[in-house]
């Protein structure tokens, strides 16, 4: 599997994250509570840096450091603690996945991109699930090596519409049909790019059935874990009459979905291991093609036992009046 080598790239990493570390005393993120920036907090700051800075002192200050209720000082300590070994930061990482704050997470998930790869996934697999911050999944996401997120909140979903949504027709997806592909580099989306309808499957490619794991597709293989790429080509039917706000419908992914509706991304779904039964949806109001073939694409990323498109895909046809 590919791996990321310590150079150029971690370089610009680096030096990304020091500029967000280091001079941690003088901005506090918007999660550190309001007494982390009186002027105590910023001398007990200043205070563990010099501690960190000084050989005799280094590396106890860094073992207190990692148990401080300063989230930006824990964060300090963790990229000093790399920099120093990054086996230990590793672990540390490992049994400390639940830290809970924005500065440690997101520096977390850009520390993981030097783990191997398997380990890599599985951790961010692990730090996806264990927060609700968007800024720390983001960065698992673009951990993962993978550029795609697009904020896409489904009109029946939306807290802000107060407009009663009415079903109009629901038009499942095909069970059958579907091509996969097995992405073991985690490059697939650069080269080829299966996302784009103009790669077509090749004669290798199984053709798999949805609504089962993928370990009961002939041609997937019983013990696969990583990430595989299902493609539909699906004749979409006439738009019903009167519907005006239409969603693809997911019943559930085991784990993680990226999905593309005729070459454009549409949302994922990656909430880890905990969400690989839970239904999620898309607006696909722009997107869709009425009465010709229209391409779905879905990039499944599985860590542990089943994976795939273990339940039913629909398109949802509803009427809103706005």
């Amino acid at each position: 599997m590919a791996k990321l080598k310590f150079g150029r790239r971690f370089a610009a990493v680096k030096a990304a994250v020091a500029a967000v570390c280091l001079p941690a005393v003088a901005a506090v993120p918007a999660d550190v509570p309001a007494a982390a920036s009186s002027g105590a907090a910023r001398a007990a700051r200043a205070e563990i840096r010099r501690a960190i800075a000084g050989p005799a002192t280094r590396k106890e200050a860094i073992k207190r450091a990692l148990t401080s209720d300063d989230a930006v000082v824990r964060r300090f300590a963790l990229w000093n603690l790399f920099a120093d070994d990054r086996e230990s930061a590793f672990g540390w990482m490992e049994t400390h996945v639940n830290d809970g704050s924005r500065p440690v997470g997101v520096l977390m998930a850009e520390l993981s991109r030097q783990m191997p790869e398997e380990r890599r996934m599985k951790f961010l697999g692990r730090l996806a699930e264990a927060t609700e911050d968007e800024s720390v999944r983001l960065a698992c996401s673009l951990a993962r090596g993978f550029p795609f997120r697009r904020d896409n909140v489904p009109v029946s979903l939306n807290p802000v519409n107060d407009h009663a949504v009415a079903l109009v027709k629901s038009i499942p997806l095909p069970t059958d049909g579907w091509r996969f592909k097995h992405d073991l580099t985690a490059e697939g989306h650069i080269k080829p790019g299966y996302q784009k309808p103009e790669v077509k499957p090749r004669k290798s490619w199984p053709t798999v059935k949805i609504g089962s794991f993928w370990e009961d597709c002939p041609g997937v293989g019983r013990n696969f874990n990583g990430i595989g790429w299902y493609r539909l080509e699906w004749a979409v039917p006439e738009k019903p009459e009167g519907a005006n706000v239409f969603e693809l419908c997911f019943d559930g992914v085991d784990e993680e979905a990226w999905v593309w509706l005729n070459g454009e991304y549409i949302g994922q779904h990656t909430e880890g291991v905990a969400g690989w039964n839970k239904p999620f949806r898309f607006d696909v109001a722009k997107e869709i093609r009425w009465g010709v073939t229209n391409v779905v694409v879905v990039r499944v990323n599985d860590t542990a036992n089943g994976g795939g498109i273990h339940k039913g895909v629909r398109l949802e046809a509803m009427r809103c009046d706005f």
